[in-house]
């Protein structure tokens, strides 16, 4: 069985609330405090509980922090889109590896901003009528996304976008 104390514990501060919110995401727990003391003897208690329950049968992940991990990874990419990112890569003043690793971070913060949508969508019940409108007049979202690439932010447009680009069709900016 893991160590409790293998698990990690993130806390926020969260501004409207004026509170503390601590999270052990590989057990996929969450709690909140009016100080961030609060919130973490509040966590604590919650993987305490968790590890009392796997005591009697549940079973727990495996704390990532414990694992062994590779930090080279081999990518194989289209020609054009490595031209690209070396592109990017000397307009910014940056390495390839630390363009690739900014990517990585940026898209981490993206999934990790979805499951928080999916967890608040899944807890409301709000139908399509009842939402309110999130589109300007002009018929266009308000800053929805913060690059040049809005056609490749998720995944499967992103693998659309690659694979054009393979069959020389130049990975035209469909879906707009």
């Amino acid at each position: 069985m893991a160590d409790d104390r293998a698990y990690r514990i993130l806390i926020s501060f969260i501004p409207e609330s004026e509170s503390f919110l601590a999270k052990a995401p590989e057990l996929d727990l969450e709690t909140s405090g009016e100080t961030r003391g609060e919130a973490i003897s509040q966590i604590e208690e919650q993987i305490e509980a968790r590890m009392i329950a796997a005591a009697e049968g549940d079973k727990l992940p495996d704390p990532i922090d414990e694992e062994e991990l590779e930090t080279i990874f081999e990518v194989e990419l289209a020609p054009v889109l490595v031209r690209d990112l070396n592109y990017y890569a000397r307009r910014s003043g940056v390495s390839l590896n630390d363009l690739v690793s900014q990517f990585i971070t940026h898209g981490i913060g993206k999934l990790e901003g979805r499951i928080e949508a999916e967890k608040k969508s899944a807890e409301t019940s709000e139908t399509q009528e009842e939402r309110p409108s999130r589109r300007k007049a002009g018929g266009r979202r308000r800053g929805r996304r913060d690059g040049p690439r809005r056609d490749i932010d998720d995944q499967a447009k992103f693998l659309e976008y690659v694979r054009d680009l393979e069959r020389g069709k130049g990975g035209g900016r469909r879906g707009r």
